[in-house]
């Protein structure tokens, strides 16, 4: 059986391992490639949790800096929603994320 999102991202939260990446985008004259950032979170939280992701929403497009930072608003398949933050390490397309606590 599985544990109810709500308790499986409360629990990961409280042990202060939950769900940070940082990976590398493709960059181009429109920036950070925005649609390999949502697939890379969506995939974090599926294989971090066990739960689906049903929809993500980031902006639509992100010029390249370094410092930036932006959230991105998720919705688990069991209904929970929660924010993503992002934030650009460098100006070469390398980002971190992490799911906010609630």
């Amino acid at each position: 059986m599985r544990m109810p999102a709500r308790r499986a991202l409360a629990a990961l939260l409280a042990a202060g391992t939950f769900l940070l990446s940082g990976c590398e985008f493709s960059v181009g004259s429109d920036g950070l490639d925005m649609d390999k950032l949502e697939d890379e979170i969506s995939d974090g939280i599926e294989s971090q949790t066990g739960e689906s992701v049903s929809s993500i929403d980031c902006p639509e497009s992100r010029d390249v800096e370094k410092g930036d930072s932006f959230t991105c608003d998720v919705e688990l398949g069991g209904g929970e929603s929660v924010t993503v933050e992002v934030e650009q390490t460098d100006d070469e397309g390398n980002v971190v994320w992490a799911v906010q606590e609630a």
